[in-house]
């Protein structure tokens, strides 16, 4: 990355240069969510559409309706799930590149024309690719060496602990799991940036990645947390709301499908502000590298 795009004018979001690719990204993965949400809503109506408040006594407190549903309707969910997570598999390229437009843009203080920006993106989402499906695999192998952990030493966990401490107990190593997963998960995002940023193939993107991770983590973290948990905060808080008002009338429909519209904007906006300052990092993290370089060079 040259020292131009590792200035804080690379890392600015909120110019209209970044906005195409932050709608685009947006309107792929609202388009996805309807394709998706709409089988489950059409379950949902076709069992309880004749109830009164419609699918808000879904969300009633003791989740009676949920459950019911689930247990009548247990083979029309388990082909949706599926259904889902099939369809899910078949939206990661569409992903990669739409994160990868915009990485292009964030990473980059030149308003580059559109065609240059799709010949950049074509370069870089071979490595990037790459770099998915290898940290994508180290997770899953975290996930489930954690989960076989946890089952093996369960019975040890509740004849010691009694059955709610086993259970706590349970909970805290699968926790610890994906506590790893979120901070492997943010080396992928440096990884990925170094892919973009600096041109890198998927080897020495990683090296670099765990290089400027290692030097520079704080920064990354503090520059993570508060956009993490104003994620957390914009979800928690449509979730309450949604909970409190169901879908029983028009007003409330069309409220409701508002709410979820600014919450999808805004979790989106939040993911490319801190992209934008992980480029910002692995800039910085590349210059210290260089001077790392020279210093040696010198006293060699």
């Amino acid at each position: 990355m040259s020292a131009a795009a590792g200035s804080p004018a690379a890392g600015r979001l909120w110019p209209l240069r970044h906005a195409p690719w932050i709608l685009l990204i947006y309107a792929t993965r609202s388009i996805a969510a309807f394709m998706v949400g709409s089988s489950f809503g059409a379950l949902a109506t076709r069992a309880i559409g004749g109830w009164p408040g419609g699918d808000a006594a879904l969300l009633e407190p003791g989740g009676l309706m949920l459950s019911e549903l689930v247990r009548l309707r247990m083979d029309s969910l388990l082909t949706l799930v599926t259904h889902a997570g099939l369809f899910a598999i078949a939206m990661v390229p569409v992903g990669m590149v739409t994160s990868t437009l915009l990485l292009v843009s964030l990473c980059d203080p030149r308003r580059v024309m559109l065609p240059e920006t799709l010949a950049r993106c074509g370069k870089h989402l071979g490595p990037t690719l790459v770099a998915y499906l290898v940290m994508t695999s180290f997770q899953v192998a975290i996930v489930w060496f954690f989960y076989m952990l946890a089952e093996l030493l369960s019975l040890k966990l509740t004849s010691g602990l009694g059955v709610r401490g086993g259970d706590l107990a349970y909970g805290a190593i699968i926790g610890v799991s994906l506590i790893i997963v979120w901070l492997v998960s943010i080396l992928h995002d440096v990884i990925r940036v170094a892919i973009v940023g600096r041109s890198l193939r998927t080897l020495p993107a990683m090296a670099a990645g765990w290089s400027i991770a290692r030097r520079r983590w704080p920064e990354l973290l503090a520059a993570l947390w508060p956009r993490a948990a104003g994620a957390i905060l914009v979800v928690l808080g449509s979730l309450l709301w949604l909970r409190h008002t169901g879908m029983s009338t028009s007003p409330r429909l069309a409220l409701m499908a508002l709410v979820q519209q600014v919450v999808a904007v805004s979790l989106v906006v939040l993911r490319a502000s801190w992209l934008s300052r992980a480029a910002e990092i692995v800039g910085a993290g590349a210059s210290d590298a260089v001077a790392d370089e020279g210093l040696e060079y010198d006293q060699g």
